[in-house]
């Protein structure tokens, strides 16, 4: 998922502040991997010489975890970038997402279109272009899209909160949070809701528990003594963990119980996404140098992934067959990281400078 670049945690004044976290970046790599991997089974399965079992689980649960670590992600970065006064914060932010979002997605869907015009309309491309076709009811092009839709709901949501709070502080984001957790027991259900939409609760429920992990950390409080006190921020990080993880757990055990096995494994990827990012992002970080660059290619990699799988490798199935899975799964890998660093350099960075001098400069125009 996309993110802006980021300041680190509060710290200790004699250590200098990063822009990105490598670790953030090094988890986003190995989602991205994993969301390409589980598309590129579901697409050679009936192809392939030889199937692994082991690559055969990561065919629905791989991506969804994937996914998920996604969400927490987008939770854990994109509130600290609104920011300063309510007017200046929302603009700055606006001009920022749009840029950093909409031409490379733009890029990437007339790609789409433009290897599978045959099965869809020029109507499906005008929704798509607004990346929220499902608020219209509107076919979506490209399935994994749908990403895309619920992390602008997830702007909008985040914005409004700032605009009547002015600032998203750990009150904010707990409150936020807690509504967002209320809200999966109640099958509210939204306007065009269905489908990929079916739970947009659980999704905007984990990104705002990112939100919260990243208050929780910068917060430096303690119960109790200095020596045998409880850290507020470890205590409530535990508690929120544990709150985000009732649903997909409770849904793993009562599937098991009725032998719904497929909703067992949905529920257990969303669950394993949840503490992968605890783990790998909070308590045990991944700082590795190679995986965090590859990492800041995953929004092009993600979004042009598919017009590779989909619009020219579909097409070549017959021709491919016979292969071992892991040879499509490196093969589709190399070719979707290799365009999304290229896609990164040329497309997305530029876009993103665009939106950053924009930004400035209506700062300086209303100082």
């Amino acid at each position: 998922m996309p993110t802006e670049q980021i300041s680190s945690p509060a710290a200790p004044t004699a250590l200098p502040q990063k822009t990105r976290f490598a670790e953030i970046d090094s988890l986003r790599a190995i989602a991205c991997a994993l969301v390409i991997i589980s598309h590129t089974f579901a697409l050679f399965e009936k192809v392939t010489s030889n199937n692994p079992e082991l690559l055969a689980r990561l065919k629905w649960g791989g991506g969804l975890m994937g996914v998920y670590i996604f969400f927490a992600i987008s939770g854990y970065v994109i509130p600290s970038s609104l920011r300063g006064d309510r007017s200046s914060g929302l603009k700055r932010f606006a001009i920022r997402r749009f840029w950093r979002l909409y031409p490379p997605f733009w890029a990437s869907l007339l790609a789409f279109y433009a290897g599978n015009a045959s099965k869809y309309t020029i109507s499906n491309l005008a929704f798509g272009v607004t990346m929220f076709p499902g608020l219209f009811n509107a076919r979506r092009m490209g399935g994994y899209f749908w990403t895309l839709e619920i992390e602008l709901f997830f702007y909008v949501i985040i914005t409004l909160a700032f605009l009547i709070f002015g600032r998203l502080n750990l009150k904010v984001t707990t409150a936020l949070f807690l509504l967002t957790l209320i809200w999966c027991w109640s099958w509210f259900k939204l306007p065009g809701e269905g489908g990929y939409w079916t739970r947009p609760s659980l999704c905007l429920t984990v990104m705002l528990w990112g939100s919260c992990c990243r208050n929780f950390i910068n917060k430096k409080e303690r119960w109790g003594s200095p020596k045998w006190g409880i850290s507020l921020n470890t205590l409530s990080l535990g508690v929120s963990t544990g709150l985000v993880s009732i649903w997909p757990t409770q849904g793993a055990y009562f599937s098991f119980l009725s032998e719904g096995f497929h909703s067992a494994k949905i529920s257990l990827a969303v669950l394993s996404g949840i503490l992968a990012f605890l783990f790998f992002a909070i308590l045990t970080p991944i700082r590795c140098g190679w995986l965090a660059r590859i990492g800041r290619w995953t929004y092009s990699t993600y979004l042009f992934h598919g017009v590779i799988l989909y619009s020219i490798l579909e097409k070549c199935t017959k021709a491919l067959s016979g292969w071992p899975m892991p040879v499509y799964m490196a093969g589709t890998l190399l070719l979707s990281f290799t365009l999304g660093a290229l896609l990164y350099r040329y497309l997305e960075q530029p876009s993103d400078r665009i939106g950053k001098r924009l930004s400035s400069r209506d700062r300086n125009i209303t100082r």
